[in-house]
């Protein structure tokens, strides 16, 4: 495990055993680092994957807070060995291509799914929450209507 998975998940431990609660603001970058004697660049990672989770935001000038609980199925990435850079550089390159070739595949029937999932997701923000399932079943729904197997379990894959 690399030293940014193993902060990252020291972090969201606290979280969940109740040391930090949603609307708490972490501790500043400095102070994080000192307290696990670690480089700030190494924090910053760490805080990277929990924002990717939607465990914490980033807020421009006044801190890092937290708005969301871990949950067991939150560790999923955590573990996986690779940095949240490449999930995110393979996310991006694999779904734009993705949602062009939807575009010229997907049914009515498609269509349908994805906007419910959008529906449930603009719900749970209209209510001040974080539904990240409803963003992955989109984005799942989304590589199915390519009716490519391969394509769609590639998306599955890098969504776990």
């Amino acid at each position: 495990m690399r030293l940014y998975q193993d902060i990252g998940n020291k972090i969201r431990k606290d979280i969940l055993d109740g040391k930090y609660q949603v609307g708490d603001r972490l501790p500043s970058e400095r102070d994080i680092a000192e307290s696990f004697s670690v480089s700030r660049s190494v924090v910053r990672e760490a805080l990277i994957i929990l924002e990717l989770e939607k465990l914490i935001e980033v807020r421009k000038g006044s801190g890092v807070y937290v708005i969301q609980i871990p949950t067991e199925d939150k560790n999923r990435n955590a573990n996986s060995g690779y940095g949240p850079f490449e999930l995110m550089q393979a996310r991006q390159l694999l779904e734009s291509e993705v949602a062009a070739f939807a575009a010229m595949q997907a049914t009515k029937t498609d269509i349908l799914k994805m906007k419910q999932a959008i529906d449930q997701e603009r719900q749970a923000l209209d209510n001040g929450s974080v539904d990240e399932s409803a963003d992955e079943l989109f984005h799942c729904l989304l590589a199915q209507s390519t009716q490519n197997s391969v394509l769609a379990n590639m998306v599955y894959e890098v969504w776990q």
